[in-house]
C-alpha cells in the first residue's frame, strides 16, 4: 500500500497568526508560530526557547482546504506585534478549511515578516493542496470575519460566496476519482439486502399500472433510506464519501467504517486506499471499493449493479411476493443504461405473480424517464417520484 509522505517538510518558517475567537466581540489575538508545510498538511507549533516545535497547536488537512488567498490592507490590526515588526496587513494570508462532516467552514489568518514571504507561502500551500485534491471556490472574501459578519460585504454567513475572484489555480483541483471497480476486488456484498416499494409506472399500458399503482402503499423501506441517504440529505462538498459496507481495520493506521456513515477525504491519490477522517475525528486509510460518492446509486439499498434479468426476477420472487417491491439494475441490453424491475400481480390472473421490466431512458438533455412526461435529473429523484406517484398521473 502507498504511504502518503507525511513526514517530508516542504517549507518552514515564524508566521503570526490571529486567534479563531468564538466570541463576536473580543480583541483580536496574535501569537508567534512555526508553522510546517508537508505533502499532507500545514501544523502549526507553540515555540519554546530551545525549539520551535515545542507543542503543535494544530493542524489543517490539505485536501480540505477551499482557499488560500491574501488578506486586503487595514483588515488585521497586528502591526503592533514587537516579534515581527516588518508585518502588516498587506502581508498576510487567509486559509478557508472544513473540518468536520457537515462541512462547517473554518478560516485561519496568518501575517509573514514580508510581502515575498506570504507569496512564497500562498504559492507552496496552494501547489500541494491541489495535488492533495483540494476544491477551491471560485471567489473569496478578501477581508476578515469579525463580529459575525464579512467586513468586506457584510455577508453573515461563514459560507457565503465571496465577493472577489480568487486566484487562477494551476491544474486541475479535484478529488481523485471512486474507481469503479479498482484493481483491487470488489468486496461482496451482505447476504441479504432489503427491497424497497414502489409505485409501478404507466407506460404501455395503462390498465396494468393502475392495478399495481392501487395496491403500493403498503409500501417497506423509505426512499433513500439507504445506507443512510435520506432524500432531504442537505448537499455535501466533493470531499465527502459514504461507507457502503462495513469494513473491520487490520491494521493499526487503518480506520473503521460503519455502512452508511459518512467520512472527509483527507488523501485521495491513492486508488485503492485513501486516507480519512470520520465524525470522531478519527484519521485512517479505508479501501475505495468500500465507499461511494453520496449521489452514487451503489449508496441505496435497492441499486444492484450487475445482475440479469432472469437473477433480479428470482430476487423479487423470493422476497415475499410483495405488490410494489423493486429493484434497480444495469441494463444487459444496452451499454450504460439502467433497468426498473417490479413485481406485481398479473391484471389478467390476479392469483399469480410477474416481475416487470422497465428501461429507465434518457432524453436529450440527460434526463431519467419512465414515462416522458415525468423526467428527472437523477435516478433516485425519479424513484422517489414513482414511489408516491403513478407514472402517466
Amino acid at each position: 500500500m502507498e504511504r502518503i509522505a507525511s513526514n517530508l517538510e516542504v517549507k518552514s518558517g515564524f508566521l503570526l497568526k490571529k486567534s479563531q475567537n468564538r466570541h463576536f466581540f473580543t480583541r483580536d489575538n496574535y501569537k508567534r508560530r512555526f508553522f510546517v508545510l508537508s505533502p499532507m498538511s500545514l501544523q502549526y507549533f507553540e515555540p519554546s526557547d530551545e525549539n520551535p516545535r515545542h507543542k503543535m497547536k494544530g493542524r489543517i488537512f490539505l485536501a480540505l482546504m477551499k482557499a488560500v488567498e491574501t488578506v486586503q490592507r487595514g483588515a488585521l490590526d497586528c502591526q503592533q506585534q514587537l516579534e515581527m515588526p516588518q508585518s502588516g496587513d498587506s502581508c498576510s494570508l487567509q486559509i478557508v478549511y472544513v473540518e468536520d462532516v457537515h462541512n462547517t467552514f473554518y478560516t485561519m489568518y496568518a501575517t509573514a515578516p514580508s510581502q515575498s514571504e506570504r507569496d512564497s507561502w500562498l504559492s507552496a500551500i496552494r501547489q500541494h493542496a491541489v495535488a492533495r485534491g483540494a476544491r477551491f471556490a471560485p471567489t473569496y472574501h478578501p477581508s476578515v470575519w469579525r463580529a459575525g459578519r464579512f467586513a468586506c460585504c457584510a455577508a453573515g454567513d461563514k459560507r457565503a460566496q465571496g465577493c472577489q475572484p480568487a486566484m487562477p489555480t494551476d491544474g486541475a483541483a479535484a478529488t481523485g476519482a471512486l474507481e469503479e471497480n479498482g484493481s483491487g476486488r470488489q468486496p461482496l456484498a451482505p447476504h441479504s439486502r432489503s427491497l424497497s416499494n414502489l409505485q409501478q409506472p404507466q407506460q404501455q399500458q395503462q390498465q396494468q399500472a393502475e392495478a399495481v399503482a392501487a395496491s403500493t402503499e403498503a409500501s417497506g423501506a423509505v426512499f433513500g433510506d439507504a445506507a443512510g441517504v435520506t432524500a432531504a440529505a442537505p448537499p455535501v462538498g466533493g470531499n465527502v464519501v459514504v461507507a457502503i459496507h462495513n469494513f473491520r481495520p487490520m491494521r493499526e493506521n487503518q480506520l473503521k467504517l460503519e455502512k452508511g456513515n459518512r467520512y472527509i477525504v483527507v488523501d485521495g491519490t491513492n486508488s485503492k486506499w485513501w486516507y480519512v477522517r470520520d465524525s470522531a475525528g478519527e484519521y485512517g486509510y479505508i479501501p475505495t471499493n468500500y465507499i461511494r460518492k453520496p449521489d452514487s446509486l451503489e449508496t441505496f439499498d435497492w441499486y444492484y449493479r450487475k445482475i440479469s434479468r432472469q437473477r433480479a426476477e428470482h430476487m423479487l420472487l423470493d422476497a415475499g411476493r410483495k405488490e410494489g417491491c423493486f429493484l434497480v439494475r444495469d441494463s444487459v441490453s444496452k451499454k450504460d443504461a439502467y433497468t426498473l424491475s417490479v413485481m406485481a400481480k398479473d391484471v389478467n390472473n390476479r392469483s399469480e405473480w410477474r416481475v416487470h421490466h422497465y428501461h429507465i431512458n434518457l432524453t436529450e438533455d440527460n434526463q431519467f424517464y419512465l414515462s416522458e412526461k415525468h423526467a428527472f435529473p437523477s435516478i433516485p429523484e425519479l424513484i422517489y417520484y414513482h414511489k408516491h406517484n403513478s407514472g402517466g398521473a
